[in-house]
């Protein structure tokens, strides 16, 4: 019995150790895996622990029916025991009482007058005996034979008592490993949470940053559009300007390029008035307010919008717009005399020639 108990706890036992012998690696990341892991480790320290729980009960139920069969035994020893003195006692008032009748009256006459009687006698009395014998003998080996299952059921009682000791000790390991494997679970579960508050905060932080982002880029672009929409309302302001001063000028449309020579005049050397006049004709046959839609080029000597401020400001019209008839004469007049100080050829930075 104790042999079986112990070996149904072993086979229990490596299944467990397994078990439980599988902490998540350190500094890894835990996830919900780790955590039903860790559970179910718990779920088998505790199965274990029933089952060894089950086993000691067990143990316990036959430990208290031997200590019921030993008791009965006992009591039957003490009865057997009574009866045998009783018998005995019996035996020996019996024949005290048939020796006293065998001497009753003359004993000379009993026993030498009448001899066949005093055989008679004598023979009662081994036969009484002889009977009492044999039920004090059966008495005696009935308490014997209880002696000995006695004694069996109290080496049984012996062995059962350790296998109960043993299956104690093992309920108190398995209680010991349910505890540990909580502890366990409990440390996954705590770090999952510290991971999944820290996932929080750097989703978070993500977002947060996101939001940033989008409030920055939002913001570029109300500026962007804001500086469009005043560049815009610039330009438009600049040509107004230039369409008012065109208008001032007596700017008309199907005149050519003649009707501006007394600007060319203005701002040229004359020796470069009728060589401009071709070249801004070439150009822009005499509209202050044509743009080339490749170059981007405007205005009637077709300036290049990235030069324009600092030419217009160095002819003595900075902020004018490229639109500008005097303005746009001025500026290459300016860009002229410019290439000639530097001894390049005077329309170097026109594609149209005189």
């Amino acid at each position: 019995m104790r042999r079986a108990a112990v070996r149904r706890v072993s086979l229990l036992l490596p299944a467990l150790v397994a078990a439980l012998a599988i902490p998540a690696p350190a500094g890894a990341e835990v996830t919900t895996g780790d955590i039903a892991r860790a559970e179910d480790r718990v779920a088998a320290a505790q199965a274990a622990l029933q089952q060894a729980a089950a086993d000691l009960e067990s143990a316990r139920r036959r430990l208290d029916a031997l200590d019921e069969s030993l008791a009965v035994l006992t009591e039957r020893i003490r009865d057997a025991e009574v009866v045998l003195a009783e018998r005995r006692d019996e035996i020996a008032e019996r024949i005290v009482r048939v020796y006293v009748l065998a001497g009753a009256g003359d004993a000379g006459v009993l026993w030498y007058d009448d001899p066949s009687r005093t055989s008679t006698q004598r023979a009662y009395v081994g036969a009484v005996t002889e009977r009492d014998v044999g039920a004090i003998t059966a008495v005696a080996a009935a308490r014997r034979d209880l002696e000995r299952l006695a004694g069996d059921v109290e080496a049984r009682r012996a062995e059962q008592a350790a296998v109960v000791e043993e299956l104690a000790a093992e309920v108190d390991r398995r209680r010991d490993e349910v505890a540990a494997a909580g502890d366990d679970v409990d440390a996954v579960r705590a770090e999952w949470q510290r991971q999944e508050e820290e996932r929080r905060r750097l989703e978070e932080d993500r977002l947060r940053r996101e939001e940033e982002e989008r409030r920055r880029l939002e913001e570029e672009e109300r500026l962007r559009r804001e500086e469009e929409q005043r560049r815009q309302e610039a330009a438009q302001a600049a040509i107004d300007d230039a369409a008012a001063a065109a208008d001032a000028l007596g700017y008309d449309p199907s005149a050519g390029v003649e009707q501006w020579r007394w600007l060319v005049a203005k701002h040229f050397p004359e020796r470069l008035v009728d060589e401009a006049l071709r070249v801004m004709a070439c150009e822009s046959r005499g509209d202050p307010f044509i743009v080339n839609p490749f170059s981007g080029a405007a205005g009637l000597f077709q300036q290049m919008p990235a030069y324009w401020p600092t030419r217009s400001a160095n002819a003595g019209w900075a902020g004018a717009s490229i639109f500008h008839p005097e303005a746009n004469i001025a500026a290459s007049a300016w860009l002229v005399d410019a290439s000639e100080r530097a001894g390049k050829d005077s329309w170097v930075h026109w594609s149209c020639k005189p």
